[in-house]
């Protein structure tokens, strides 16, 4: 099978994780993804916004108070913000429909968007996140925002940014299965030599900067330890992490390369494959 078939197979088969959940589980996964559609469309046209001089398109307006009509505001927004949300969401509604003030309307996107942004600081249970096979809570918000950004990275023709929040989130998803069993992890390490520093291998429970594990060390002990079988190192590093390190400018110049609308998406691609095969694995024992 060839690599371009094993990525579409191993994405589809993570697509199809998604919605193989009981019905339950799968209305807090639509909620999440309402409620993230809805604050990045909000965020969007506060942005575009910004300048007094330019006003608010009404069909953009109404795109977002479709999405804050998707929301059910009894079980998706907190109490606090609830009888706020639901009027300026109204608000919004006739803006859209007969236009009128738009400072009016900016004040109401503000008030729904710390809404929506306190919604989405409640952790999630696993079963209604993307990554239901991520045990560490931190790490799985980290994964549900940076991966989210990617997305909308690429959504938006944001090339360079797409790339780099991938090669995060492949960073973030590697140390955290690696965390599972430190000790296995440990001794994997001394047996393969891939992070070494002054001779000794680095504990993959340091917190200190310069004893952290690399992407390229997490990517070769993954490759290493079969943990990621779809694609070989070095189709890892130059897909992810090279192209991730053109977040400083000399190096973009120097290296006469560039990100752009194919390396961003075959970056998205990968990582989901990655995504995927590491969360059929069993824990490491």
């Amino acid at each position: 099978m060839r690599n371009g078939a094993v990525h579409i197979a191993v994405h589809l088969e993570y697509t199809s994780r998604l919605v193989a959940c009981d019905e339950s589980e799968d209305m807090q996964l639509v909620q999440i993804q309402q409620l993230k559609r809805a604050k990045s469309l909000c965020d969007q046209i506060r942005r575009e916004s910004q300048d007094a001089r330019v006003g608010l398109s009404l069909a953009v307006v109404k795109e977002l108070f479709v999405a804050l009509s998707a929301l059910d505001a009894s079980d998706d927004i907190r109490e606090k913000h609830r009888t706020k949300f639901i009027e300026r969401r109204s608000q919004l509604g006739n803006f859209a429909a007969n236009g009128g003030s738009t400072g009016g309307a900016k004040a109401s996107m503000a008030d729904v968007s710390e809404a929506l942004e306190d919604a989405l600081k409640q952790e999630l249970p696993a079963a209604a996140t993307r990554f239901p096979g991520i045990r560490d809570g931190e790490f799985r918000s980290l994964l549900e925002r940076d991966l989210l950004e990617a997305e909308q990275s690429a959504d938006q023709r944001n090339w360079k940014s797409c790339v780099v929040m991938c090669g995060s989130v492949l960073e973030a998803a590697l140390y955290e299965y690696l965390l599972r069993n430190p000790g296995w992890t440990m001794d994997a390490a001394r047996l393969n030599k891939p992070t070494r520093r002054g001779g000794v291998v680095k504990d993959i429970q340091a917190r200190g900067w310069e004893d952290q594990w690399t992407l390229k060390e997490l990517i070769d002990f993954a490759c290493a330890n079969n943990l990621l079988r779809q694609y070989n190192a070095d189709t890892l590093h130059n897909t992810l992490r090279e192209p991730r390190n053109l977040i400083h400018p000399m190096k973009e110049i120097r290296r006469e390369q560039w990100v752009n609308e194919h390396s961003a998406q075959v970056s998205l691609n990968m990582v989901r494959s990655a995504l995927a095969e590491l969360g059929q694995l069993p824990d490491p024992v």
